[in-house]
């Protein structure tokens, strides 16, 4: 974070530095003062080149502009108090040469009356300098280069002139070159700039959002000033200016979303040195192409690859925290491979896609009151004791049936909504009932749901547990807090004896500081896809006993299961587990006390965990791969 703001709060200052730069230019603008400026002929539209009989022909005047107005004789008399004078100082050229020096920004030149071949095609202007020489100023194809200065082109001019006309040159630098080079990269320059000093102060939220809004105002910037090209007659830098903005406007919608902003950093790098490319390799000759590389994207792109190449270090990095721990997994994974006859894991993997996955996506819901637009409804119905959901409707929600027994022994209960902002969840009746399903968005009431659904979940993996030969970790007391493999009790062993009940260390509810990380990380600010806050764990010795556990799961009627996460499955990979393996279920749990307290659209979890895989899951082994969670930032 440190290295991202210091490299981030530079670019800024570097880019603040050339936009001031830039917009005194502007203000300043193209100008030369001098006694003397000539205007030669090199070369007619027919391609000959200039002779001297031909001037009368070629070129019927010469003259100076100054803010767009032009100066003839008389009125630099008067401006600059002396006598100005058209000569002819050899035989192609004409000048004005003034007593003092005269100030200008521009020229014109009137067609001479010959046919067309015989007009100007290529020419240069020159100001005479204190010492005697002359100084090459303006030629028949120029631009204005990214500095502001006027770049000479080689070539005539690009179109044919008609006789008796005057032809204006305003070499001044235009306003929507300001735009794009001067007050666009302030404009951008400030989002980086408040983003850096933000994150000084640790306050990374909304770091994307605030870069994407400065690429907008700065894209809108450029498009202003490509249109004004484009009414000027520049369609190149039209073109340039176009789609330069556009790769800006459309890599600010992105990142908008924070986890594209390095791919979309180096798209953009490669997308804008292309742009470039082309525009130099099109519109300049080759000196001129060597003079303008493309700057703006090799710095993107070196900016896109230091950030890849830091990623890639601390993700190698993070790999080494857990290499050992890996190690471990994947060869207790291959010795269960070699003694598991294979055909049982064929069956758990039929029986995880047999369990009633009804919706598949794995969100909390909270009903709300009767809502049109883009809230997509459920509707249920009961037909004899079991509701049912109708055939109308959208399908965006999560279907499920009510079990029968709770509709046969609560079909009057009214469901009630916690005190502490739980919208009402509908009323289970006979008959018809409608619900809203409504995306939960707020911590706390996901925190309330937990705790409630806690205790609840809990009764129900020990009615899971008893017939699979299910275990549950032994708390640490006394002598025995530092040892190195934990120990687990049987949940039968337990029923047989109620002290053993005391001794198990039940699985807690996931830590605020860890759910917001998860939030923000990997779920978009989005609370409703946190489905691992109210959470069990079920230990067990061996495949079948999971087999086993997984079928009294299926055969709960209060059980609603929306996802399976089978890493048990020999062919899926591990990698961002550190090579971990488990079963985790996600599902919801529907009796009388969760319908009756509004739960029953919370998502909970259960884990099933192989003994030999929980033995070596350490405390120890557990911070490291919080480190390397962190690293990746999941």
């Amino acid at each position: 974070h440190r290295l991202w703001q210091v490299g981030l709060a530079l670019f800024a200052l570097v880019n603040i530095g050339r936009g001031m730069l830039n917009n005194n230019v502007y203000l300043e603008s193209n100008s030369w003062s001098s006694k003397e400026f000539r205007f030669s002929v090199d070369e007619l539209q027919g391609g000959d080149q200039y002779a001297a009989a031909q001037l009368n022909q070629t070129v019927g005047g010469f003259g100076l502009l100054r803010h767009g107005c032009t100066l003839n004789l008389e009125t630099l008399k008067i401006l600059n108090q002396n006598d100005c004078t058209l000569q002819q100082p050899s035989n192609n050229s004409l000048a004005v040469v003034c007593e003092s020096p005269v100030v200008m920004d521009g020229y014109f030149f009137i067609v001479g009356h010959g046919e067309k071949t015989m007009h100007p095609s290529k020419f240069t202007v020159q100001a005479l300098n204190d010492d005697g020489t002359l100084e090459l100023i303006g030629k028949a194809r120029w631009r204005i280069s990214d500095d502001g200065t006027p770049r000479l082109l080689e070539g005539g001019a690009r179109r044919s002139y008609e006789s008796g006309e005057v032809v204006k040159v305003d070499m001044r630098i235009p306003w929507m070159w300001a735009m794009g080079f001067g007050w666009a990269q302030c404009v951008y320059s400030v989002g980086c700039c408040i983003i850096a000093v933000r994150g000084v102060f640790n306050r990374f939220r909304r770091a994307a959002n605030i870069l994407a809004v400065s690429g907008l105002l700065t894209s809108i910037c450029g498009f202003a000033g490509a249109l004004q090209w484009l009414a000027e007659g520049w369609w190149q830098e039209f073109v340039f200016f176009f789609l330069f903005n556009l790769g800006i406007a459309t890599f600010s919608m992105v990142v908008w979303h924070e986890k594209y902003m390095a791919a979309g950093i180096a798209i953009l790098s490669i997308y804008l040195i292309v742009i470039d490319v082309v525009r130099n390799a099109v519109f300049l000759d080759l000196e001129g192409f060597l003079l303008n590389p493309p700057v703006i994207g090799a710095l993107i792109m070196f900016w896109a690859i230091v950030i890849t190449a830091l990623r890639l270090v601390i993700l190698r990095m993070s790999k080494r925290v857990v290499q050992q721990d890996k190690e471990r997994y994947l060869s207790l994974w291959d010795a269960i491979l070699s003694s598991t006859d294979f055909d049982l894991f064929v069956r758990l993997q039929d029986l995880t896609k047999r369990l009633p996955v009804r919706g598949g996506k794995a969100r909390h819901y909270t009903p709300g009151a009767a809502m049109s637009g883009p809230i997509e409804s459920a509707e249920f119905e009961a037909s004899g004791s079991v509701v049912s959901r109708s055939s109308g409707g959208s399908l965006g929600s999560i279907p499920f049936s009510l079990p029968s027994h709770i509709d046969a022994q609560y079909s009057s209960m009214r469901s009630i909504a916690l005190s502490n902002g739980f919208r009402k969840i509908g009323r289970f009746l006979k008959g018809s009932v409608k619900h809203n399903l409504i995306p939960l968005s707020s911590l706390d009431q996901l925190y309330v749901q937990a705790y409630c659904l806690q205790p609840i979940l809990r009764e129900k993996v020990q009615a899971w547990a008893l017939p699979s030969n299910g275990m549950f970790l032994k708390r640490s007391t006394g002598s025995n807090t530092n040892r190195e493999v934990p120990e687990f009790i049987r949940w039968s062993d337990a029923i047989r004896e109620p002290e053993l009940q005391s001794q198990i260390k039940w699985s807690e509810i996931k830590r605020v500081e860890r759910s917001v990380q998860k939030i923000t990380r990997a779920y978009g600010e989005d609370m409703s896809r946190l489905v691992d806050v109210t959470r069990e764990a079920i230990v067990f010795e061996s495949i079948s006993d999971i087999e086993e556990a997984l079928l009294a799961i299926e055969a709960d009627p209060d059980v609603v299961v929306v996802r399976v996460k089978d890493r048990l499955d020999p062919v899926k990979s591990v990698e961002d587990t550190a090579g971990f393996r488990c079963c985790i279920i996600n599902l919801h749990v529907l009796n009388y006390h969760s319908v009756r307290l509004g739960l029953e659209r919370h998502v909970a979890e259960v884990q099933l965990l192989l003994r030999s895989f929980a033995e070596i899951k350490s405390e120890l082994g557990h911070r490291r791969y919080v480190a390397f969670r962190n690293a990746r930032a999941e």
